[in-house]
């Protein structure tokens, strides 16, 4: 006889208090190393069941870890086996994890997010172009950090940045004692001036010698703090007067010099589908400061969700503009797990 066995791990119960108020029943402690769920996997193994389906929900990241160790009851094999099953964002329910700071919300951490001067909800604290620094966005995020301080409600204030959010926290990060610990997300590792040369050189293959000349020489110049005149009006969208101030001040950061400063404890996360941002820049952030620990998640891209190719197009279709895609699940748990310690 063949049979399938399904244990139905999600459920959110009440029954037990304050036991299972954060973690599932299915993964209550039983008699030192085993879980609740043990009873079940091993019924299983025991009746000659090979094959076992675990549908999980509701407080799911301790019993996930748990299961790693199938081979407790011999399921690690490549013949059946057991096989984990998360809820996920489908058409009709779009609830799970939501974004970033949902999923860290679910995990009972609190998240203040906000929009960039000028931009969204942000958008009235907006200023002149050309009067903005990437110093006036590392000082939002030290007044935002000073106000949380100053709440009883949070043990302690974390930064997370992604992308260039990352080299704002970073900065931000630094001889302040109102910060705790420091996530980069896709963070680079490079001066943004190396990273932008590097970008363009690839996207204009193909173009007149002249123009890629041109566009190195204008990074050069505001690399050295110098600013560009007679923009070539094929470069003005890139490199416009107004815009120029705030390049200089970016390009004048080394991520590497500034992670090397930071004393507090440090996670870099990278995925291996990004197509901006690439692994070798989070190993640069580690050479900076080797008491660093970080993290490389297979399949995540630049919107930390699920690629399964590094085609621009696909990604732009599938993960980028898709908002029903979902956020990476071993990211979250990543974040949570380093937070938590």
């Amino acid at each position: 006889m063949r049979a399938i066995g399904i244990i139905l791990a999600g459920g959110n119960s009440s029954r037990m208090g304050e036991l299972s108020a954060k973690r599932a029943i299915a993964a209550m402690p039983v008699t030192g190393s085993y879980r609740a769920i043990d009873f079940s996997l091993s019924n299983m193994t025991n009746s000659n069941i090979q094959k076992v389906a675990v549908f999980t929900q509701y407080n799911s990241r301790s019993l996930n870890e748990h299961l790693n160790s199938s081979k407790w009851w011999d399921f690690g094999r490549k013949q059946g086996g057991l096989f984990v099953f998360t809820p996920t964002i489908t058409s009709t329910n779009s609830y799970w994890y939501k974004g970033t700071a949902d999923a860290l919300y679910q995990n009972n951490i609190a998240t203040l997010c906000f929009d960039k001067r000028g931009i969204g909800q942000s958008k009235l604290a907006g200023m002149k172009e050309s009067e903005l620094r990437i110093e006036d966005y590392v000082n939002d995020v030290r007044g935002w950090a000073t106000l949380l301080s100053q709440d009883n409600r949070f043990l302690s204030v974390s930064i997370i940045g992604h992308s260039e959010g990352a080299l704002i926290g970073l900065i931000a990060s630094k001889n302040n004692t109102k910060i705790s610990k420091y996530i980069s997300i896709a963070g680079l590792g490079e001066p943004a001036s190396k990273i932008l040369k590097k970008q363009l050189d690839k996207q204009l293959i193909g173009q007149p010698q002249a123009l890629r000349d041109q566009v190195s020489f204008c990074i050069d110049q505001l690399e050295q703090g110098k600013q560009i005149e007679n923009v070539p009006v094929s470069l003005n969208t890139l490199f416009r007067p107004s815009v120029q101030p705030y390049m200089i001040s970016w390009f004048r950061y080394n991520p590497q010099k500034e992670i090397a400063e930071l004393s507090i404890p440090i996670l870099i996360v990278q995925g291996t589908m990004d197509i901006q941002v690439s692994v070798e820049q989070s190993e640069l952030l580690v050479m900076g400061n080797k008491k660093a620990e970080k993290v490389i998640i297979d399949n995540m891209d630049h919107v930390m969700k699920n690629s399964k190719s590094k085609d621009t197009q696909s990604q732009l279709i599938g993960s980028y503009n898709n908002p029903t895609s979902s956020l990476n699940g071993d990211l979250v748990k990543n974040i949570v797990e380093f937070l938590k310690k």
